[in-house]
Formats: structure tokens, sequence, C-alpha cells
């Protein structure tokens, strides 16, 4: 039983420390600030970050997101991290990051020629959104 409950609270608190760390990363940020920026104009479309702007820096901080939620959702499935931690703090997160990109991950997937990039994250996004957060009462 202490080894299941030492392992439980070694994953809060790796859980923890991600969710902390991550408020200081400002390649992280970034990356979310060109997601929202691209979605919310319409002079900028986001399946460019795959096509003629790949190499570009907004490419590369949209991309950093990306990958860091596709490595979030590994570390779930590997039980490192809390998944009901994450889901209260980063749900929102999650599912809009997702909509917002989707295009762009079909249009990273066509270009490679591969349907397992990123499907991590979008298994993530998907398990989420079937079963969203209910609201707590005080």
């Amino acid at each position: 039983m202490s080894v299941l409950t030492a392992r439980s609270i070694a994953r809060k608190k790796q859980t923890a420390d991600l969710l902390f760390a991550t408020r200081s990363d400002a390649k992280l940020q970034e990356g979310y600030n060109y997601i929202s920026e691209y979605s919310t104009t319409t002079t900028k479309n986001i399946i460019a970050l795959a096509e003629a702007n790949a190499e570009s820096s907004h490419a590369e901080a949209v991309r950093y997101v990306l990958n860091h939620l596709e490595g979030v959702e590994v570390g779930i499935a590997a039980g490192i991290y809390d998944e009901v931690m994450l889901k209260r703090m980063w749900c929102s997160i999650v599912l809009q990051t997702f909509e917002r990109t989707q295009p762009l991950i079909a249009a990273i997937r066509r270009k490679q020629a591969k349907e397992t990039i990123l499907q991590e994250f979008e298994c993530l996004a998907q398990r989420w959104k079937k079963n969203p957060l209910i609201k707590r009462s005080a």
C-alpha cells in the first residue's frame, strides 16, 4: 500500500513541477501567442506554417507547443503525470489549441505522409472533449 501511495505522490509532484515550469517557459508562451494570432486574423493562414513558412520562427514556436502537448500525453500514458490534475488546469487550453491547430496538423501529416504525427496530442484532446470538466460545487 505504501508503494502505491508513494507512486501517486510522485506522479502528482511531477505534474505540479510540469505545471509550474510551463508558466515560465517563454518559448511555450510565444508559441501559444502565435497560435492565437494565426487563428484570430484573416490575413494569416496557419497552414502556411507547414508549407511556405515551415522554417519560420513562428512555425518553430508553434511546433514547440504541439510537441510539448504531445509529450504531456506520452507522460500521462506512461503514468508519469497525473491526468486529473492536468485536465483541471489545462482542459480549455488543450482543447482550444487542438481546435486552432487541427488544419496545421493535417497539413503536416499530408506533407510528411505520416498519419501518426501528433497523434498523442490528438488523442488527448479528443479524450478530454468527450469527457469535459464538470462544474464543481462550492
